[in-house]
């Protein structure tokens, strides 16, 4: 934040800061430039200028002395400003005693045409003056006419009228100086100029591209066609490129067309703000308001006469943008987007310093507009690109929760697949069972203890079901939830576990050995998943082993901990061995075949890995391995 406020700075400084322009003020029309140094300086001609309302002089009419109407006048101002109407023509005229040979004048607009004369010859025009609006055409424009002096000085005659707009006169400085300095000094505004509207022209095609591929959020296409219009409206702002590229200069047409600009450029910034803030646009009273002053000064840039309403009137359009800003802060929006204040705050500047730059301080910048409106835009651009972050964040995220739902959909539906093919077997052998015990205890001469026999058949039936429904929701909740994992005292969770089956172990006529090496690793698992897996290890050897031994040996390395349990039962059967952990396959005649696949999920879970050997007729050993995790690596496994 603190770089970007830097940055906006240098900006504004570099298109704000006056230049090396010296304001020379003339008197009682002459302005003496004599011993004055041209190698730097530009010197903006300003002062008291001779002044004729109502006639159109040429420099033969002062070859005798000035005519009796003379009168003086401050130059840059309105010639309304000293009682005169603002339709109608006159003359300016100044004498400025020179020793540079050669010099370079620099015109600005005048409104609304103009005629100038540099010792009797005509340098330039821009529109038609003329002594009626009949006779008179607008044509604003800017343009470098060189200045020979060949007799000590050069007299400066400007004819101006103006039937078009409220105010009139010489209301920007004309500038004198070298060639080499006003070049310069234009070609750096004008750069300035370009890269402004160059980079204004790039925001709004990369956010363009942003809407067509990627978000087909309206926003971006209303920021695209924000960019546009402040593109084309610097295109026609003050000494910009339109007017050069126009050799009679912009007609009343192009001029309406930029008022029209202006305002079009409030309404694009109105219709962003409660787009990109969510804002509504309230009753029909409210409405009613911001059609008003919106499509009023629109028409108006168009069809309404600017002597009657002046083009400055254009500005009650920021009225709903005013408003809109206030209903933003009675919102409280700025709870939700720290960068929303830094939006509403350039949107407060540029409603406060577009009109002060334009009807006040216009002289004062280097390229009026650029600067607040350019802080505008980069705010606008930041405010899309947090916008697109959270958006993108939260697609992320329900990408993610989708994606738990999908695996929490499969999960179910391969539960409910393996219970339904699993539980066709013992769901039989139980309805048969029952059955048969039935027939066997109503019929005559029936026998019981054959009836007691299917009922215990039942009974066994029942409880492997019950084992088989309670492995497969363990196996199940395997995908459903996240791994709990914590730093565990390894050796203490293998004692722990068997000393558990140690008297079940007992009871089976079993001898249970425990040989833990010294030294080992402390883990970061889910004890209790552990607990399972050594559980179903020894509850598996004891069913296997009557009679015999166990036992549960663990060691270690620098990279791997390996966890042996052994017996000496029965064994599995070689055609069952290698598919000994698919679900459904158990070496037992009634086991539900999803111990070991338990195992098995539990330990790869955690980056282990998990073998049997086995012999029939000479016993099992069951060896899991898994990592001598630190905490930090087990949290990213």
């Amino acid at each position: 934040m603190l770089v970007l406020l830097l940055v906006i700075v240098a900006v504004f400084l570099a298109v704000s800061s006056p230049r090396h322009v010296k304001a020379e003020q003339a008197e009682k029309g002459i302005v003496d430039l004599r011993g004055e140094d041209f190698s730097g300086s530009i010197f903006a001609l300003a002062g008291e200028w001779e002044f004729y309302y109502g006639e159109l002089y040429s420099s033969s009419d002062f070859a005798n002395g000035a005519p009796e109407s003379r009168e003086y006048i401050t130059v840059p101002s309105y010639w309304e400003a000293q009682g005169y109407p603002s339709a109608g023509f006159a003359t300016y005229r100044a004498y400025i005693p020179l020793d540079e040979p050669e010099l370079l004048l620099f015109i600005p607009e005048i409104t609304t045409a103009s005629r100038i004369f540099l010792n009797g010859e005509m340098a330039f025009e821009a529109g038609m003056v003329g002594s009626s609006e009949k006779e008179s055409r607008v044509g604003l424009k800017n343009a470098f006419v060189p200045i020979r002096n060949e007799s000590g000085g050069v007299e400066i005659i400007v004819w101006v009228s103006n039937y078009q707009f409220e105010r009139s006169g010489l209301t920007q400085h004309l500038e004198i100086g070298r060639s080499d300095v006003l070049f310069n000094d234009a070609i750096a505004k004008r750069l300035m100029l370009a890269a402004f509207i160059g980079g204004v022209l790039m925001v709004g095609l990369y956010h363009f591209l942003l809407f067509l591929g990627i978000r087909k959020d309206r926003v971006y296409l209303i920021f695209t066609l924000l960019c546009l219009t402040v593109a084309a409206r610097f295109f026609f702002e003050t000494n910009a490129f339109g007017e050069l590229l126009l050799p009679g200069g912009m007609g009343i047409g192009l001029v309406r067309f930029y008022v029209a600009l202006v305002v079009i450029h409030v309404a694009m910034l109105f219709i962003f703000t409660h787009a990109v803030l969510g804002l509504s646009y309230g009753g029909r009273l409210r409405r009613l308001f911001y059609g008003v002053f919106l499509i009023g000064p629109l028409i108006h840039a168009f069809f309404i006469p600017y002597h009657i309403i002046p083009s400055q009137w254009v500005v009650v359009a920021l009225a709903p943008l005013a408003v809109s800003l206030v209903h933003a802060l009675k919102e409280k929006i700025l709870r939700n987007n720290p960068y929303n204040a830094l939006y509403l705050i350039a949107m407060s500047v540029f409603i406060v310093m577009g009109p002060l730059t334009k009807l006040v301080l216009d002289d004062l910048y280097f390229v009026p507009g650029i600067s607040f409106s350019l802080f505008l835009i980069i705010c606008q651009s930041i405010m899309l690109s947090m916008n697109y972050a959270e958006t993108k964040r939260r697609e992320e995220a329900l990408g993610e929760r989708n994606e738990f739902l999908d695996r929490l959909n499969r999960t179910k539906t391969e539960f409910m697949q393996n219970m339904s093919h699993e539980m066709k077997t013992p769901l039989t052998v139980i309805a048969t069972g029952i059955d048969f015990a039935d027939r066997q205890i109503k019929k005559e001469g029936g026998s019981l203890s054959e009836a007691g026999e299917a009922l215990e058949t039942v009974r066994d039936e029942t409880q492997r079901l019950g084992r088989m429904v309670g492995g497969m929701v363990s196996l199940a909740s395997m995908s459903e939830i996240g791994e709990n994992r914590k730093r565990v005292d390894f050796t203490a969770l293998l004692r722990d576990s068997a000393e558990t089956f140690r008297i079940p172990l007992e009871l089976s006529d079993n001898d249970l050995t425990v040989d833990i090496a010294p030294g080992m690793p402390d883990v970061f698992v889910e004890s209790d998943r552990y607990k399972q897996v050594i559980a179903n290890l020894l509850t598996n050897a004891a069913e296997h082993t009557q009679g015999g031994r166990i036992a549960l040996t663990a060691g270690h390395d620098e990279k791997l901990i390996s966890v042996r349990v052994a017996d000496t039962g029965a064994g599995i059967s070689p055609d069952i061995l290698p598919r000994i952990f698919e679900r459904g396959v158990s070496g037992k005649k009634k086991g539900t075949g999803l111990g070991l696949a338990f195992c098995q999920e539990i330990v790869k879970r955690h980056g282990g890995d998990i073998i049997i050997e086995s012999e029939c007729g000479t016993g099992t050993a069951v060896i899991v391995t898994l990592p001598a995790h630190s905490e930090e690596i087990g949290e990213d496994e």
